[in-house]
């Protein structure tokens, strides 16, 4: 009986350490990780600074600069494959003889460092539900003279490296990355000596690999049925934001027009609403398609976090919410008092923070308008995935939500 009891004792103490295991390998993997310069090459910190991935890697990058009020602040540039998406990353590695290198190949790793995709010819492109865009280089020796592009699912990276793979979407001359189970595609148009005569038509690609317009409810005001579209907006919220006859209105998944095309520009939505420029002023609709707020902005940005950035008048920015209410900041700046009520300078809200400018500084607000990150700094930048660059004179910090400067750059 003892021997029974302590054996079910240890199966259940083997569960539970079995879960713990894999809960604590899922938060593991499911950390946030930001690319970084150190010793020469791209490695990846977390959110408290912690060199996290610091393999050999031949990840390209560049020395930049931001321009903000006639000065300029000194970054680095990555390309948009190498930031961590659905806890994966591409990386670059380079073959070739001593300091000769002759050809670039392409890998996958995760946010323990555990490659997934062993170096391969083509790029991989941020995951976006589990599918990445697929960049085929067209190659002579080494020199590239195009590409085409598909997508890949995870499960299907290994067989990449098997040269009989057959890709289960179709090439197209540019994709981007699935939203909402949608990508946006382009096919140019080409003769029989194989020249491009003239610039295709955009389209959605559904994770089954059928174009939207393939349902044939995509029907135009002559009663037209469209097989492709003159301009696209990445698939967000449910709907599409579209160019049609030069003007922008909107599909859903079905394809089926539900926003009129008349909007000279239009782009997609964010939190139930969608911002437009009428050729003179910023404004906003809802997903039937009606202009709201009753107010129109000479910029705005798109939603995020519950607000847009708009400017009311020149060198006055302010945030208003999706209910059309202006943000009131909490901590009042002595431009603020002299001037108006909006900053001389804003960023936009993420991770539900937003890079203002007090009175010469710059300094994060938070959502309910109280300054949570001091403005110490001489610029500073939206978040992304928690982390933000700020810069004090030529020194350049990353920083996470909690304003901890978790990185520092010394560009002399």
């Amino acid at each position: 009986m003892i021997l029974n009891t302590f054996k079910i004792f240890s199966r259940i103490s083997l569960i539970f350490i079995l879960i713990l295991f894999f809960t604590n390998y899922d938060n593991l993997l499911a950390k946030e990780l930001f690319p970084v310069v150190d010793g020469g090459h791209v490695a990846y910190i977390d959110t408290a600074g912690n060199l996290v991935i610091d393999m050999e890697l031949d990840t390209p990058y560049e020395e930049g600069t931001i321009e903000f009020e006639g000065k300029e602040y000194p970054t680095y540039i990555f390309p948009e494959w190498a930031y961590f998406s659905e806890g994966k990353t591409t990386y670059m590695m380079t073959w070739g003889w001593w300091f000769i290198r002759f050809g670039k190949n392409y890998g996958v790793i995760d946010t323990l460092g555990k490659i997934q995709l062993y170096p391969y010819s083509n790029i991989i492109w941020p995951f976006r539900n589990n599918l990445a865009k697929t960049s085929i280089l067209l190659k002579s020796f080494d020199y590239i003279y195009g590409e085409k592009n598909t997508f890949v699912h995870y499960d299907d990276l290994q067989n990449l490296l098997d040269k009989d793979y057959y890709f289960k979407y179709p090439l197209f001359d540019y994709c981007g990355n699935f939203s909402e189970g949608f990508a946006v595609v382009l096919t140019f148009e080409y003769n029989e000596e194989g020249k491009k005569v003239n610039e295709g038509k955009f389209n959605y690609l559904g994770i089954d690999g059928k174009l939207i317009t393939d349902k044939g409810n995509t029907i135009n005001s002559k009663g037209e049925n469209l097989d492709g579209f003159e301009d696209i907006r990445t698939f967000s919220e449910g709907m599409g934001v579209v160019q049609i006859d030069s003007l922008w209105g909107a599909v859903n998944s079905n394809g089926e027009l539900v926003i009129t095309p008349k909007y000279p520009i239009l782009w997609e939505f964010h939190d139930g609403l969608a911002r437009f420029f009428d050729g003179k002023f910023y404004g906003f609709i809802n997903a039937n398609g009606e202009k709201i707020f009753g107010q129109m902005f000479r910029e705005a940005s798109d939603f995020s976090d519950g607000y847009s950035k708009v400017i009311l008048q020149e060198n006055e920015y302010a945030y208003i919410s999706t209910y059309g209410t202006m943000l009131e900041p909490k901590v009042i700046t002595g431009r603020q008092k002299t001037i108006g009520k909006g900053f001389a300078a804003a960023g936009n809200f993420v991770n539900k923070l937003a890079p203002v400018m007090f009175d010469g500084k710059w300094g994060y607000l938070n959502t309910n308008g109280d300054l949570q990150i001091n403005p110490v700094y001489d610029f500073a930048t939206d978040f992304r995935n928690g982390f933000a660059q700020v810069w004090d004179d030529e020194e350049m910090y990353i920083i996470n939500t909690s304003g901890e400067v978790i990185y520092k750059y010394l560009f002399y």
